[in-house]
């Protein structure tokens, strides 16, 4: 068989997993009955797609990789801008992803998770001169909210998004970020009161507002996020 495609298999039959030893290329090369090249480039193929970790020295050999949900993000964020993915499919993604993150942290949220948003709601309110600053703070509290839902899938996916959906250069204004500042507190409260469906739906209105507010103009100018 293929070491590639036997890796792959074995890995979603649950029959390694990440630590597992798979060999030195030699024991390699013995188990497949295929040259040392061949499976260089079979390791090399699977070390590229974060599969396999290769470990040198007398001891060495290949091992299953950790998993790292952030190692691609940006990777597949390029294929959607290669795939020129429109905003509108992005829209839609992210109000999906945000509003079930939204609903599964006001019931599965710690203390840790409150506090979190906290601190960075009382940053948010110095930040209203500083659009750089104060998106960043916006990520950063979207991201607390996903990390309170407790599904590392939706913390995964809006990490890609970010990189398509943040801009490098925002821009907006005081009463805007004051605006934005609003909703974020709402967002707080009603997952602090455990008020799911009410938090996914509010979510849900925030990210439409200010993406279809934000989206580049038909003059193809640089969008202005502030959250």
């Amino acid at each position: 068989p293929d070491l590639k495609d036997a890796v792959r298999r074995a890995l979603f039959a649950g029959e390694i997993k990440a630590g597992s030893f798979l060999g030195a290329e030699k024991d390699l090369v013995h188990k497949y009955g295929a040259g040392r090249h061949s499976i260089r480039d079979a390791l090399r193929s699977l070390n590229a797609v974060g599969l396999v970790d290769i470990r040198r020295g007398a001891h060495g050999g290949a091992v299953v990789a950790d998993g790292n949900m952030d190692r691609f993000a940006e990777a597949l964020a390029i294929q959607f801008k290669l795939a020129e993915i429109g905003p509108d499919q992005i829209l839609m993604a992210q109000s999906a992803i945000e509003g079930m993150a939204a609903e599964l942290a006001a019931t599965q949220r710690t203390p840790d998770d409150l506090s979190r948003l906290a601190e960075l709601l009382a940053q948010s309110e110095t930040l209203y001169e500083d659009p750089i600053a104060f998106s960043r703070n916006g990520l950063a509290f979207h991201t607390a909210i996903a990390r309170a839902s407790r599904n590392d899938v939706l913390v995964a996916l809006l990490g890609t998004l970010r990189f398509v959906i943040w801009s490098s250069r925002p821009r907006s204004l005081p009463k805007v970020a004051a605006k934005v500042h609003g909703i974020h507190r709402q967002l707080f409260e009603l997952i602090e009161a455990g008020r799911a469906q009410e938090a996914g739906s509010l979510m849900r209105n925030h990210i439409v507002d200010i993406r279809s507010q934000h989206l580049p103009g038909k003059d193809g100018g640089e969008p202005s996020q502030c959250c």
